[in-house]
């Protein structure tokens, strides 16, 4: 069956205006963060992440990010959005985290619709520092990662 180009990242977008609308808990949180992807043959991307944060021991992260092109050996990776959800264990300054994530347009980079997502952090009051990995662990194509450091701001 044939499907046109894009529909994964509009019907990703189409979920993140949802979950933005959402009603959120009193004590839940929101957090927009920036940042760049880790090089690959000598090339970066930007990134952009807006994620929620169930108000629970261990939160609930639905988070949903813009990943920007770049060039791979002698091919270009299009830019692409991901959504995904993730558990957190989290201690007074520092959380870590792992869940899924569906990927917009599959590349070299991510080379499947579905990643395996993986997280690591610290915060302040508001300022919070993310590194997370985008991989789906060898199980298809040759799908090298995406690994990012984000800084951000929580509300």
């Amino acid at each position: 069956m044939y499907t046109p180009p894009g529909w994964r990242a509009a019907a990703i977008a189409l979920l993140l205006v949802l979950l933005a609308g959402s009603g959120a808990p009193a004590r839940a949180e929101w957090q927009l963060a920036g940042g760049l992807t880790d090089e690959i043959d000598g090339d970066q991307a930007p990134v952009a992440t807006l994620g929620w944060l169930s108000a629970h021991r261990f939160p609930l992260e639905l988070v949903g990010g813009y990943i920007g092109p770049r060039r791979t050996r002698n091919q270009g990776v299009e830019e692409t959005l991901f959504l995904g959800a993730a558990l957190r264990w989290t201690g007074p300054w520092w959380f870590l985290g792992g869940g899924v994530a569906a990927v917009g347009e599959t590349s070299e980079v991510l080379s499947s619709d579905w990643q395996f997502m993986t997280l690591a952090g610290v915060r302040g009051q508001r300022l919070v520092l993310t590194l997370r990995h985008l991989s789906n662990a060898g199980t298809g194509g040759r799908n090298r990662g995406e690994t990012f450091l984000t800084a951000g701001w929580a509300w």
